[in-house]
């Protein structure tokens, strides 16, 4: 059958278990090309298959902030679910100025962190700091 938002789901949960980035920008792609319905669901899914990108690579930098803009593209209104997705994203991507950012962002738009955020927040303030960083916001890959 034609593929619909679950189906995508899917995909972008497999990207994000085999460290495939550049596989779920592409179905991201073909998802919007397909004009398959996206929710909430979804969009958490590809930002955290894109939080599995090599970001302190240089070129790969950026890809977290593109991911978001797609989103914001599609007038998607924006959750506690998908702030929580973006700030595990960034702690992912060792930057925590820009979990910090979003979590600003996320309690200006009046919705409330629950523990998934903060526990993300932390985790982003923690990977920052690991022995092994050799820049900010990048450093090496845990196994």
């Amino acid at each position: 059958g034609k593929p619909n938002t679950r189906s995508f789901e899917i995909m972008f949960n497999k990207c994000r278990k085999a460290h495939e980035m550049e596989r779920a920008l592409g179905f991201f792609e073909e998802m919007k090309a397909l004009e398959v319905p996206r929710d909430e669901a979804l969009y958490c899914a590809y930002i955290k298959a894109v939080a599995e990108g090599p970001h302190w690579v240089k070129g790969f930098e950026t890809t977290l902030y593109e991911a978001i803009l797609k989103i914001e593209a599609d007038q998607f209104v924006p959750t506690v679910a998908l702030y929580n997705s973006i700030i595990y994203a960034f702690a992912r991507a060792r930057d925590s100025k820009a979990a910090e950012y979003y979590f600003w962002e996320m309690k200006e738009k009046g919705l409330k962190p629950d523990t998934l955020t903060y526990d993300s927040l932390l985790l982003a303030l923690a990977r920052e700091q690991a022995i092994g960083a050799k820049t900010y916001g990048g450093g090496v890959r845990e196994a």
